[in-house]
């Protein structure tokens, strides 16, 4: 397979070490003056542009030199229709899908129909070199392990040299390569199955940064040129738009549950309002009274101050300043310190997952469904006991998170599960894809919230799983 481009309009010879051979003097000095590395390394082929794209050159391998080739501007690559029918499709992608991964998943399912290039994979990068994220089609955890296990080696990954670099990069012997070189043994056993093909690595940029990296493998028999190399690169262009769009997307969100949240606090404060009068009501009513009272009028009094110190104690720990560093796990522990302190209640964490490893947005709204689930018990209950279990069903990619207590409310206060709060969490939970349930019985009260669970990234679950299967390793940057 070959991806040598048919009738250059000029060429240059180069020297091994990047220095001008013979040929277009004028080429070969355009190309230097774009980068600082001319060329790439083992013999893997360039392809780079001008900003505009009304020069296009490659640079590859040619006998014991590498050969510099200048080609004009294809002109148009994707018609006015396929423009709008890939940016159609990239809004679907986008608007459809709460996460990240999920965004990246239809996105390159989208660039495969649009450039032929199979198992595409997407790796944001940020300013030292570090993955930050990293999906696909179809990617695995194991894959991504993998291939993490691979950049620590020192192999001589395509993915990088395009993002250093700043261009397409292409190496038709990469699987050849990869199974001859023992720093690519942990990808081996993707290596088994035979595939061959070219392997892509396209850089995506915002402007003059790059920001991540589209790699894919080319398969088909067709020679690569011109042409189909600048649709690659309007295709990336276009994805990066939607990856950005996407992120947009989830920070509006993310505001609007903002706001939610705090008029759930002003709600919160109508409610304490609301109890301070009916109890003034009530004190007044046994004030004025001539009789002894009751033991039915002093339950009634006890369960409204109950409900109003606990409405008190809520507001006081309804914070709107920003949590700062304060990771999800912290965060949950102070809620159970704050439930022992305001009702001597014990908070048991029966199984827990690695909530560093969710989105900050997606753990923002675990830690909100717990600090509600806590003030429904408080309130209603008056339990000693509250039990918090979250797993993630590895099947469905579901957080599974239920919140039970001991409690034995009086009839009269029994939650209904129509509250201001948990109709909140339920439409916050069903915009997300999940569901919400409230079973209430003599022996307790179950809080049960299924949901898609949002991950910082399926990379960052594969680090994880290496780093402590590798300890040692953990810390070793290539």
């Amino acid at each position: 397979m070959t991806d040598r481009a048919p009738a250059p309009f000029s060429w240059a010879r180069v020297h091994p070490d990047g220095r001008f051979v013979d040929g277009d003097r004028r080429l070969f000095d355009l190309a230097t003056a774009r980068r600082s590395v001319l060329v790439p390394s083992g013999g893997r082929h360039a392809w780079d542009s001008t900003p505009d794209r009304d020069l296009i050159w490659r640079i590859g391998p040619s006998g014991t030199h590498w050969l510099l080739e200048g080609f004009p501007d294809p002109g148009p690559v994707l018609t006015w229709t396929e423009l709008q029918r890939t940016d159609a499709a990239h809004f679907l992608s986008v608007t459809g899908s709460t996460t990240m991964d999920g965004t990246v998943r239809d996105l390159a399912a989208d660039f495969v129909e649009a450039s032929g290039l199979a198992d595409p994979l997407v790796i944001l990068i940020d300013s030292t070199g570090d993955p930050t994220f990293a999906g696909g089609q179809s990617i695995s955890h194991r894959a991504l392990a993998a291939m993490e296990r691979t950049r620590r080696n020192g192999a001589p990954m395509i993915i990088w040299e395009a993002f250093d670099e700043r261009r397409m990069i292409i190496d038709p012997d990469w699987f050849a390569v990869a199974r001859r070189d023992e720093r690519f043994a942990p990808v081996g056993a993707l290596l088994a199955d035979g595939r061959e093909g070219a392997y892509v690595a396209i850089p995506l940029a915002v402007g003059r940064r790059v920001i991540g990296v589209l790699s894919g493998i080319w398969t088909r028999s067709e020679q690569l040129d011109a042409a189909r190399v600048v649709r690659w690169w309007t295709l990336a262009d276009r994805l990066t738009l939607a990856l950005r769009y996407s992120d947009a997307n989830r920070r509006t969100r993310a505001h609007g549950a903002e706001a939610a949240w705090a008029k759930l606090r002003d709600d919160l404060h109508a409610t304490v309002a609301q109890d301070v009068f009916v109890l003034s009501l009530e004190v007044a009513r046994l004030t004025a009274g001539t009789g002894p009272v009751s033991p039915a009028d002093m339950a009634t009094t006890k369960t409204l101050t109950e409900r109003l110190v606990s409405g008190i104690r809520a507001v006081i720990a309804s914070p709107d300043e920003d949590t700062g560093d304060v990771g999800p796990a912290e965060r949950l522990r102070e809620l159970a310190e704050d439930v022992h302190f305001r009702s001597t209640a014990h908070v048991h964490f029966d199984r827990e997952i690695d909530w560093d490893l969710l989105s900050s947005a997606f753990a923002d709204d675990v830690v909100r469904i717990v600090a509600e689930a806590f003030r429904n018990a408080l309130k209603h209950a008056h339990p000693t006991t509250i039990t918090v279990s979250a797993t993630l069903e590895s099947s469905t990619r579901n957080l599974r998170l239920v919140v039970a207590d001991d409690g034995r409310p009086p009839a009269a206060t029994v939650p209904s599960g129509t509250g201001a709060g948990l109709d909140l969490l339920r439409r916050i939970i069903e915009e997300r894809g999940g569901v919400l349930t409230l079973d209430v019985s003599s022996a307790g009260a179950t809080l049960t919230v299924v949901v898609p669970a949002e991950l910082k990234s399926e990379w960052a679950v594969a680090q994880q799983a290496l780093d402590e299967r590798s300890p040692e390793q953990s810390d070793t940057r290539q």
